[in-house]
């Protein structure tokens, strides 16, 4: 994904997707949620991969948290200037397909 797409995604509201299947997750991100469906950003299929591999067939609990500093994973310090920063969470909804 590159830079671009992603500060766009970063700026405003969003509606984000968890489409969870037995072969592959993959995570949408829109306008609302109809939108949602349209725009692919990320995807982990099961491929050829072994059981040990693919975890999607254990319990799992969704963590929903405001990360900072991307990749860089702290070698290069926190930008302080970047804060205050805020995530508001509107409404969450499960749907078992």
């Amino acid at each position: 994904m590159d830079n671009h797409r992603l500060r766009a995604m970063i700026l405003k509201l969003q509606d984000r997707l968890i489409q969870w299947e037995p072969d592959k997750m993959e995570m949408f991100v829109g306008s609302n949620e109809k939108q949602a469906l349209l725009t692919s950003i990320f995807v982990w299929e099961k491929s050829n991969t072994d059981w040990t591999q693919w975890p999607f067939d254990k319990p799992f609990r969704i963590h929903m948290n405001l990360a900072i500093g991307g990749t860089a994973g702290g070698k290069h310090g926190i930008d302080e200037g970047a804060f205050p920063q805020r995530m508001e969470i509107d409404w969450v909804r499960f749907d078992e397909l």
